[in-house]
């Protein structure tokens, strides 16, 4: 199959429109299939901390935070927090400030 550079979807202003809120849409889904994970993540410690109770590996009266597992928790929120979000596809951030390594860069 070859790419027809006529069709292309950035040639129209409405085509450029339902791309970029397909993509948006997907962001959004992303961002709340990352909302799932952390609460499974949640029930999976749990379910770990329940485990090592039954094996006598942590006192009974032990929960998240004072068996130590809430460390963990925490670096697997941060890590699958870390990602593109929906709101903010297609901010540029300008700087004021610029120097000759930085000048007319858009991050």
């Amino acid at each position: 199959m070859r790419f027809n550079i006529d069709n292309s979807p950035w040639d129209d202003e409405d085509k450029r429109e339902n791309v970029v809120g397909s993509v948006k849409d997907l962001l959004m889904f992303s961002n709340v299939l990352s909302l799932f994970q952390i609460a499974n993540s949640l029930l999976i410690y749990i379910t770990e901390l329940k485990w090592m109770k039954a094996r006598g590996l942590v006192h009974y009266s032990d929960d998240l935070i004072t068996s130590g597992l809430i460390n963990g928790f925490y670096l697997q929120i941060f890590m699958t927090l870390v990602q593109p979000y929906w709101f903010l596809y297609g901010v540029n951030y300008s700087n004021s400030y610029s120097n000759e390594h930085t000048m007319g860069l858009l991050f």
